[in-house]
């Protein structure tokens, strides 16, 4: 009995998060991830390396509350990262990409896009890259509502490097705080699989 109601609990996180089971933070909304001429993917599915070479499209088109586009106009900012590299005998996070300043550039299709005149500091996106024969490694992608007075955080400045060493140990939760956000707005994951 208690495999049937651990079974269900893993399925009911399974249809209503967009983020992995036991990541945190977890979202219920879904964030649109697209690479190159392909079509959106969805939260779990399994990619080929080759087709996240370049950094995906955002949409919130499966958002059902935005905030209403007016005279200020809401920022996000996304963060992408690799939860399964390995490193002494243990997996640590790597940050992949990190980029403020998105907009929702159409009303009717809500893509994501960067504001062209945004100078803020970002992390470059670094493709999935998990070494050959490694277990399929976890991307997550949450995005978050940007604060008006948004400053990266400082003690953060490390993880901006171009260099993936640089990036490795990156806690989510700690930049939350420190950055001042609120709950993710919508998320999306998917693996990668370096075969040998």
């Amino acid at each position: 009995m208690l495999r049937i109601v651990l079974l269900f609990l893993f399925f009911f996180h399974q249809v209503l998060a967009q983020t992995p089971p036991e990541f945190e933070p977890s979202t219920k909304e879904r964030l649109g991830v697209s690479f190159g001429h392909n079509g959106r993917v969805h939260p779990g599915a399994k990619i080929p390396k080759y087709e996240a070479n370049h950094k995906p499209r955002l949409d919130l088109k499966s958002v059902a509350e935005i905030p209403p586009f007016g005279r200020h106009r809401a920022r996000y900012l996304v963060l992408m990262i690799d939860l399964d590299v390995p490193r002494n005998d243990t997996t640590v996070p790597l940050l992949h990409w990190y980029q403020p300043d998105f907009i929702i550039k159409d009303k009717k299709t809500r893509a994501l896009s960067v504001q062209h005149f945004s100078k803020r500091e970002k992390a470059k996106y670094i493709a999935p890259s998990p070494p050959p024969g490694d277990s399929a490694h976890r991307y997550v992608q949450i995005l978050f509502e940007q604060p008006d007075r948004y400053i990266f955080p400082p003690e953060f400045d490390k993880y901006l490097g171009k260099n993936p060493e640089a990036r490795m140990g990156f806690e989510i939760k700690g930049f939350i705080r420190a950055a001042g956000l609120g709950e993710p707005v919508a998320g999306s994951w998917f693996l990668v699989q370096t075969l040998k």
